[in-house]
């Protein structure tokens, strides 16, 4: 394998003179401004891709000695120079560095712990992008923008992969994070959940020392759908209207402009979404855990005798716990709530 030609600086500042060159040159003044957009964009990449380049020949040129000393204070000598593929967001860099091998205390390259260097060729930003596109659409469209903006070339089976490795870390990602700011939330929390039915694609194997089907029967159906549950938990200000104002808007349809006299209506703050395919118990209990954590903690209310222990009339059945007297709502604060949806209070 061999690496990619590491650039001098006078060559890098010759490249971008160049670039600089074709821009204000005359058959810039009649060219469109697509036309151009799509030059810089492929000439841009290409400066960044040398310039990449240059940084990783210099890292691993300060790396070259006699020996080396690992973390483990096993000290290896120098074997050889390795070269190793680098895909980052500019285009795939091949570069060498210097490689410590010693018989029985085995092989490392330094430069690789240096660089926080992932295992895989992909870089940590492409690995990201990738997946971030490949959340929103099927594999193979997401690594088509990919492809036709900066020309990276990946399969979708690495994608697959990368998002299986990625998956269990998600959870405990979100859980180290702290809830928003008590300043920065809004009067009212809202839970919303719903499900969606997801194809799901099954293949059709032997079950039970039945060979699978060469063709498909009345009924049978290569996959089939599964329940995706979406939960949003966020903040919102409270919207003050009458009860006239209500009702108009149940019957408004969606492309009508609000009048003039609408109240403005604040954006949800931290909305925080969540999509799992583990049921609806899992959806909300992970649901539920959000709302405690941004609601604070709940005051004390004392608890009330049981009926057996107060000897009260119809004793033996426990007592259901008293609330507080409720006054009513404002009936200007009354807002229908939708199917599916309920605010934690």
């Amino acid at each position: 394998m061999l690496a990619t030609p590491a650039p001098s600086v006078p060559d890098l500042r010759a490249q971008f003179e160049g670039v600089l060159a074709r821009l204000t040159s005359e058959e810039a003044q009649h060219v469109s401004a697509d036309t151009m957009e799509r030059r810089l964009l492929s000439q841009v990449l290409a400066l960044g891709r040398a310039l990449f380049a240059l940084f990783l020949a210099r890292r691993a040129a300060a790396a070259e000695g006699r020996t080396h000393s690992g973390p483990d204070g096993v000290e290896r000598p120098y074997h050889d120079e390795r070269a190793r593929p680098y895909l980052s967001i500019f285009g795939r860099v091949v570069f060498a560095r210097p490689y410590f091998y010693g018989r029985g205390r085995g092989g490392t390259a330094p430069v690789d712990g240096a660089l926080s260097l992932p295992p895989t060729v992909c870089s940590d930003l492409v690995r990201e992008t990738a997946e971030e596109l490949g959340m929103e659409e099927a594999y193979h469209k997401g690594l088509g923008v990919l492809r036709r903006l900066l020309g990276l070339a990946l399969s979708t089976r690495t994608l697959q992969e990368q998002v299986a490795e990625d998956a269990p870390e998600v959870e405990a990602f979100y859980a180290q994070q702290a809830p928003p700011p008590a300043e920065e939330e809004a009067a009212i929390l809202v839970l919303q959940a719903d499900g969606k039915g997801v194809p799901i694609l099954r293949p059709l194997t032997a079950v039970a020392g039945t060979p699978a089907p060469l063709r498909l029967g009345k009924g049978q159906k290569r996959g089939g759908k599964k329940e995706a549950m979406l939960t949003a938990v966020y903040t919102i200000a409270p919207v003050v209207r009458t009860p006239e104002e209500v009702v108009e808007s149940l019957f408004r349809a969606p492309s009508e402009e609000r009048g003039a006299g609408d109240a403005e209506r604040e954006a949800p703050r931290h909305k925080r979404l969540w999509a799992t395919l583990a049921g609806k118990d899992a959806a909300l209990d992970e649901a539920a855990a959000q709302v405690a954590r941004r609601d604070g903690p709940r005051p004390h209310r004392a608890r009330r005798p049981d009926r057996r222990e107060s000897g009260a009339p119809g004793a033996g059945a426990r007592a259901l716990p008293r609330r507080p007297p409720d006054p009513g709502p404002d009936p200007r604060h009354r807002v229908p709530v939708g199917r599916g949806q309920r605010a934690a209070r």
